[in-house]
Order: C-alpha cells, then sequence, then structure tokens
C-alpha cells in the first residue's frame, strides 16, 4: 500500500503539472515578431506534459495494482531502469492502458478524445518537437558546439515549421506573410491554433482523473486539473494565460 508522503507527493506533482503547463501556454502566446525564444515555451510544455502523463500512469497501475510502480514502468525496456522522456510512447502507453471499454462505452468524450490523441496528426507532431525537446535538443546548440554526428533536430526549425503549417491553413497566408502589418496578427492566429491543441491534449488526459477510472486518488487529486478540465470548446483557445492563477 502506498505510504501517506506518497499520496500527498503524486497530488504535488500533478501541481506541478498544470502549474508547468499554464505557464508554457503563456509562454507560447507571448512569441510575436519581436520575442521568437521558442526554448521557454518548449522547455514548459515537454515538462508539464511528462509529468502529468507519468502521473495517470501512476494512479492507473496503484488502482490495478495497490501500489504505485517502481522506474521500470517507464522504461522501454525491461533492464532499462532509466526512466524514458519519449512522450509519444507515454501517450501511447496512456490510450492503450488507461483508456477502459467501460469508459470508451459509457463516456461519449472518451470516444473523441481517445480519437483525438491517437490519430490527430497535427498533434502528434506538437508532442514530438516536445518529446524530442525533453530527450536532447534542448541541447541542440551545444549538441553542435561538440561535435555531435547527430546532433537530433533542432527545435526552433521543427517549430517554425509546425508554425508554417498552420499558416499555411489561412487561403491568404502569401498575401498576410508579405504584409508587415499582419506580422503580429499570424502570430496570434498560430499561437491560438497550437494553445487549442495542448488545452484538448490536457484537457483529455484531465478527465482520466474524474471520470476515467483512474481510481480514488486520482479524484481526490484531481482539483489540481479544474482549469483544463472544464474548458468547453468555445474555451479552447481563449484564456488569457496573463492573467490566469497559475
Amino acid at each position: 500500500m502506498p505510504t501517506t508522503l506518497q499520496k500527498v507527493m503524486i497530488g504535488e506533482e500533478l501541481l506541478s503539472a498544470m502549474r508547468l503547463l499554464k505557464t508554457g501556454l503563456r509562454e507560447l502566446n507571448r512569441i510575436n515578431s519581436r520575442t521568437d525564444f521558442y526554448h521557454i515555451p518548449l522547455l514548459l510544455l515537454s515538462s508539464g506534459l511528462e509529468r502529468l502523463m507519468k502521473v495517470a500512469i501512476c494512479c492507473h497501475y496503484l488502482e490495478t495494482t495497490d501500489k504505485f510502480p517502481d522506474r521500470s514502468v517507464f522504461s522501454k525496456k525491461q533492464r532499462n531502469i532509466k526512466p524514458t522522456h519519449d512522450l509519444i510512447w507515454l501517450l501511447d502507453k496512456i490510450t492503450q492502458q488507461c483508456f477502459s471499454s467501460e469508459y470508451l462505452s459509457q463516456i461519449p468524450a472518451a470516444q473523441n478524445d481517445i480519437k483525438f490523441l491517437q490519430t490527430d496528426q497535427k498533434l502528434r507532431k506538437i508532442i514530438q518537437i516536445l518529446s524530442d525537446f525533453g530527450k536532447s535538443a534542448r541541447y541542440y546548440n551545444l549538441n553542435v558546439v561538440l561535435g555531435d554526428v547527430d546532433p537530433g533536430p533542432s527545435p526552433d526549425d521543427e517549430w517554425q515549421k509546425l508554425e508554417m503549417e498552420v499558416l499555411k491553413g489561412d487561403p491568404f497566408w502569401k498575401e498576410n506573410i508579405a504584409d508587415p502589418k499582419q506580422s503580429n496578427a499570424i502570430y496570434c492566429r498560430i499561437n491560438k491554433e497550437l494553445t487549442i491543441q495542448c488545452e484538448r491534449l490536457t484537457r483529455s488526459l484531465s478527465r482520466l482523473f474524474t471520470i476515467g477510472g483512474l481510481g480514488a486518488l486520482a479524484k481526490q487529486i484531481s482539483s489540481h486539473t479544474h482549469h483544463f478540465l472544464f474548458l468547453m470548446d468555445k474555451d479552447l483557445g481563449n484564456t488569457d494565460y496573463e492573467s490566469l492563477k497559475i
């Protein structure tokens, strides 16, 4: 059985995850034509998402085994005790293990959530960028300096490619990008769409803590997820993270 300290600490970890995600979205929405320092939102969002997913897996493990897991549950290889930072792997683990047949059959939103998590290509690209950043790309510049043969993907380049994909969704993107007066409006549009993706992801995972069957302890600590949990579709992309209490 888990100790009282373990129960307290998993709640603190979920709170930290939510704070990191909200702060990361605040920093994402600060990016504009004059501020293009991507490392801050990438660092915050990758850390927050990893923590959130690992807390969900821990709660599911507790619910099914009556104890918390050890480090090996987050290792891709059985003999590798070093926890993985692969966010795609963690998300796939959640969709395979935490979305029970009962949850999927009884909660209409669960079907939409799992379809989004498993098949939305834009979301998967965002998670892959955050995953690469969490694993090694946060040191990309230093990796190049140190002469690494394969320094990994440049996080700035990958994020800018993603921004361009969003931008090209506007049929008038070529005209807009040629007009300096449209610069900040372009960034606002891009930031909003990427924020919506991150909010939908976090909302989908947050639902697991309340109605997803992760267990009593998950429900007990679920209040930390309430900002994302209670976002309606019409609210997505409209939160003022500058004024939101972190």
